[in-house]
């Protein structure tokens, strides 16, 4: 990890590199990098996922270590992939919340 990495939380300490932030992988933490292994029994993994399996079946105790190598062999693609070709309209994103806030 070090080459690329760092743990560093100052900014000037990290030396031009990817902070990774270990804090947010934690019991209660709601934000977790895509495929990181959370520290709970079964050792559970934060899976994209295609929106056809956001259903009320969905059962994210079934993603784990074990299981979600097997899945994306599976699928084929990555179903986050085409988050990287997006280009967001933030702009737009901010007046529709906006208008949200203000109903």
């Amino acid at each position: 990890m070090g080459e690329i990495a760092t743990i560093a939380r100052a900014l000037d300490a990290r030396d031009g590199k990817v902070y990774v932030d270990f804090l947010q992988n934690g019991h209660g933490k709601l934000l977790v990098a895509p495929f990181s292994a959370r520290p709970v029994p079964g050792a559970h993994v934060s899976t994209p996922l295609r929106w056809s399996e956001a259903t009320s079946r969905l059962d994210p105790s079934r993603f784990t270590i074990d299981t979600v190598p097997g899945r994306m062999k599976k699928m084929k693609t990555d179903p986050l992939a085409s988050v990287l070709e997006d280009t967001p309209d933030l702009p737009r994103a901010l007046d529709l919340l906006g208008r949200r806030l203000t109903r």
